[in-house]
């Protein structure tokens, strides 16, 4: 394994701790409206993209080329963080993780309807297996709002898959501050009104923990960025998963709650499938890299 194989799946494994810390924090933040604490939330990532676009003389708002395809990801992004905020908030940290860490199915879905990409045997195969162990997690037999708060995270997995088919669009024509900014800063206007109207004024302790949760989310989004400079997606995506165990640690330090069997058995079954994905999509790049050899 190469330095920069390890550094970068030393950083996705970091980002998968920060964002699980963000998803703590916010959770620990209390009843608080959704959008109140996704404002909060975005505060200081706004902060520091603002400042780097403003020493780099970049582009806040992007150009006209990427304004269609900012928009979109950041429509998707609101609507899948907002559901996300609501969903740690009324589940256990690790369900809701697991369930919006489906994303990457969503995006291969996506790239095929959007993108036209061609949708191979193996990753349907692994799709559905994906499904049916997030069906485990989901319990269609639990509570009414245990069941709305899983809707929420797959929602949130949706969204995600969109958005990220969007930042693949993005990925050549926009600088990735300049994606982080227009996200950050238009969602939490997007949300401010809905805050006003039901804002609930914090005390030191929900402040702090908001604040903690915004500085995770933007330490994570420049180390995120900077593992995908180390190594290709493909090599170390799949250690996002981490993420789920640090949240079960999480929640059982502080809760002392654990996950149940068929929690568990959800987790193994979707990240086997996320690994049938991770395997196929080693083989199939190799095999082409031999058949352009020849």
């Amino acid at each position: 394994m190469t330095n920069d194989k390890i550094k970068g799946i030393s950083l996705i494994i970091i980002t998968a701790f920060l964002l699980s810390l963000m998803a703590l924090f916010v959770k620990l933040a209390g009843h608080i409206p959704t959008a109140e604490k996704l404002v909060y939330r975005n505060t200081i990532s706004i902060i520091v993209s603002f400042f780097i676009i403003l020493k780099t003389k970049g582009s806040f708002f992007g150009t006209k080329e990427s304004r269609n395809g900012l928009i979109g990801r950041t429509v998707l992004g609101t609507i899948g963080l907002l559901a996300k905020i609501y969903a740690v908030s009324h589940m256990l940290l690790a369900n809701a993780t697991m369930l919006t860490e489906l994303s990457p199915f969503f995006v291969i879905i996506f790239s095929y309807i959007f993108l036209k990409e061609k949708l191979k045997p193996m990753q349907i195969f692994a799709i559905t297996i994906a499904f049916i162990g997030m069906i485990f997690v989901v319990h269609p037999s639990g509570s009414k709002f245990e069941i709305i708060a899983a809707l929420c995270a797959l929602l949130s997995a949706i969204m995600a898959g969109g958005a990220y088919t969007t930042m693949r669009y993005l990925g050549p024509i926009e600088k990735p501050v300049t994606v982080v900014f227009f996200y950050t800063f238009i969602s939490s206007l997007l949300c401010l009104p809905f805050m006003i109207y039901s804002y609930v004024p914090l005390n030191g302790k929900q402040f702090l923990f908001l604040m903690l949760a915004s500085a995770a989310c933007a330490i994570a989004e420049f180390t995120v960025v900077n593992a995908y400079k180390f190594a290709p997606s493909k090599d170390i995506s799949l250690y996002t998963y981490s993420g789920v165990i640090f949240s079960a640690i999480f929640e059982f330090l502080i809760w002392f709650k654990l996950p149940t069997v068929n929690d568990i058995i959800g987790y193994v079954i979707i990240i086997f499938a996320a690994i049938m994905l991770f395997l196929y999509g080693t083989k199939f790049k190799n095999t082409n890299k031999k058949a352009l050899t020849r």
